[in-house]
Protein backbone atom coordinates (compact mmCIF):
# COMPACT_ATOMS: atom_id res chain seq x y z
CA UNK A 1 0.00 0.00 0.00
CA UNK A 2 1.38 3.69 -0.73
CA UNK A 3 1.48 6.33 2.47
CA UNK A 4 -1.28 8.17 0.70
CA UNK A 5 -3.23 4.93 1.22
CA UNK A 6 -2.35 4.89 4.49
CA UNK A 7 -3.00 8.38 5.63
CA UNK A 8 -6.44 8.26 4.00
CA UNK A 9 -7.43 4.40 6.05
CA UNK A 10 -6.13 5.70 8.88
CA UNK A 11 -7.95 9.21 8.93
CA UNK A 12 -10.91 7.27 8.08
CA UNK A 13 -10.83 4.48 10.70
CA UNK A 14 -10.19 7.35 13.05
CA UNK A 15 -13.22 8.87 12.21
CA UNK A 16 -15.28 6.40 11.88
CA UNK A 17 -14.65 4.91 15.26
CA UNK A 18 -15.06 7.78 16.88
CA UNK A 19 -18.42 7.88 15.32
CA UNK A 20 -19.06 4.34 16.00
CA UNK A 21 -19.64 2.91 12.65
CA UNK A 22 -16.76 1.19 11.82
CA UNK A 23 -18.55 -1.80 10.23
CA UNK A 24 -21.22 0.66 8.54
CA UNK A 25 -17.91 2.16 6.79
CA UNK A 26 -16.41 -0.97 6.20
CA UNK A 27 -19.79 -2.02 4.02
CA UNK A 28 -19.27 1.70 2.81
CA UNK A 29 -16.53 1.12 1.39
CA UNK A 30 -17.11 -2.36 -0.14
CA UNK A 31 -20.50 -0.64 -1.80
CA UNK A 32 -18.18 2.24 -3.61
CA UNK A 33 -15.50 -0.39 -4.80
CA UNK A 34 -18.37 -2.91 -6.18
CA UNK A 35 -19.89 0.09 -7.67
CA UNK A 36 -16.60 1.02 -9.22
CA UNK A 37 -15.79 -2.64 -10.86
CA UNK A 38 -19.41 -2.75 -12.06
CA UNK A 39 -18.89 0.41 -14.00
CA UNK A 40 -15.18 1.42 -14.62
CA UNK A 41 -16.65 4.70 -16.92
CA UNK A 42 -17.58 6.00 -13.48
CA UNK A 43 -14.15 4.70 -11.81
CA UNK A 44 -13.05 7.35 -14.58
CA UNK A 45 -15.45 10.01 -14.37
CA UNK A 46 -14.42 10.61 -10.69
CA UNK A 47 -10.37 10.93 -11.66
CA UNK A 48 -10.99 12.71 -14.74
CA UNK A 49 -9.08 16.18 -14.70
CA UNK A 50 -11.64 17.00 -17.99
CA UNK A 51 -14.20 16.81 -15.67
CA UNK A 52 -14.67 19.66 -13.38
CA UNK A 53 -14.13 19.33 -9.31
CA UNK A 54 -17.83 20.06 -8.65
CA UNK A 55 -19.33 17.99 -11.31
CA UNK A 56 -17.38 15.04 -10.12
CA UNK A 57 -18.00 15.95 -6.42
CA UNK A 58 -21.49 16.14 -7.13
CA UNK A 59 -21.46 12.56 -9.22
CA UNK A 60 -20.37 11.43 -6.32
CA UNK A 61 -22.68 12.83 -3.53
CA UNK A 62 -25.65 11.66 -6.53
CA UNK A 63 -24.78 7.91 -6.15
CA UNK A 64 -24.08 7.36 -2.42
CA UNK A 65 -25.06 10.09 -0.07
CA UNK A 66 -27.28 8.78 2.28
CA UNK A 67 -26.26 5.15 1.64
CA UNK A 68 -23.06 5.17 2.97
CA UNK A 69 -21.58 6.84 6.42
CA UNK A 70 -20.68 10.57 6.20
CA UNK A 71 -17.36 10.05 7.14
CA UNK A 72 -16.65 8.02 4.15
CA UNK A 73 -18.13 10.40 2.39
CA UNK A 74 -16.51 13.02 3.08
CA UNK A 75 -13.02 11.24 2.81
CA UNK A 76 -14.15 9.96 -0.60
CA UNK A 77 -14.77 13.71 -1.64
CA UNK A 78 -11.43 14.74 -0.16
CA UNK A 79 -9.69 12.20 -2.42
CA UNK A 80 -11.27 13.16 -5.29
CA UNK A 81 -10.61 17.12 -4.28
CA UNK A 82 -7.12 16.08 -4.23
CA UNK A 83 -6.85 14.04 -7.03
CA UNK A 84 -6.40 11.21 -5.09
CA UNK A 85 -8.84 8.31 -6.15
CA UNK A 86 -6.27 5.78 -7.32
CA UNK A 87 -5.64 5.32 -4.07
CA UNK A 88 -9.30 4.14 -3.08
CA UNK A 89 -8.53 0.44 -3.50
CA UNK A 90 -5.34 0.62 -1.43
CA UNK A 91 -7.32 3.03 1.27
CA UNK A 92 -10.05 0.18 1.46
CA UNK A 93 -7.37 -2.33 1.89
CA UNK A 94 -5.46 -0.67 4.98
CA UNK A 95 -8.68 0.39 6.44
CA UNK A 96 -10.00 -3.23 6.47
CA UNK A 97 -6.95 -3.95 7.82
CA UNK A 98 -7.20 -1.81 11.13
CA UNK A 99 -11.24 -2.89 11.48
CA UNK A 100 -9.70 -6.28 11.85
CA UNK A 101 -7.35 -5.25 14.37
CA UNK A 102 -9.77 -3.42 16.13
CA UNK A 103 -12.54 -6.18 16.12
CA UNK A 104 -9.68 -8.72 17.26
CA UNK A 105 -9.83 -10.48 13.88
CA UNK A 106 -7.28 -11.89 12.04
CA UNK A 107 -7.33 -12.95 7.82
CA UNK A 108 -6.59 -16.93 7.59
CA UNK A 109 -5.61 -17.91 4.12
CA UNK A 110 -6.44 -21.57 4.12
CA UNK A 111 -5.20 -23.96 1.07
CA UNK A 112 -6.41 -26.91 0.42
CA UNK A 113 -4.48 -30.03 -1.52
CA UNK A 114 -7.91 -31.29 -2.18
CA UNK A 115 -11.08 -29.74 -2.79
CA UNK A 116 -13.14 -29.16 0.48
CA UNK A 117 -17.00 -30.83 0.89
CA UNK A 118 -19.35 -27.58 1.92
CA UNK A 119 -19.39 -29.08 5.17
CA UNK A 120 -15.20 -29.96 5.61
CA UNK A 121 -15.36 -25.57 4.78
CA UNK A 122 -18.02 -24.76 7.11
CA UNK A 123 -16.23 -27.21 10.07
CA UNK A 124 -13.23 -25.19 9.28
CA UNK A 125 -14.53 -22.05 9.41
CA UNK A 126 -16.51 -23.19 12.77
CA UNK A 127 -13.36 -23.65 14.53
CA UNK A 128 -10.91 -20.85 13.09
CA UNK A 129 -13.41 -18.76 14.23
CA UNK A 130 -13.17 -20.10 17.41
CA UNK A 131 -9.58 -19.38 17.86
Amino acid sequence: MTTTSREYAAALFELAAQAGVTKETSEGLETVISAQLQQPAYRALLASPAISKEERLAALDETFRGKIPDVLLAILRMMISRGHVSALNGMARDYEELARGYRGESLAVVTSAVHLKEAETVALRQKLEKK
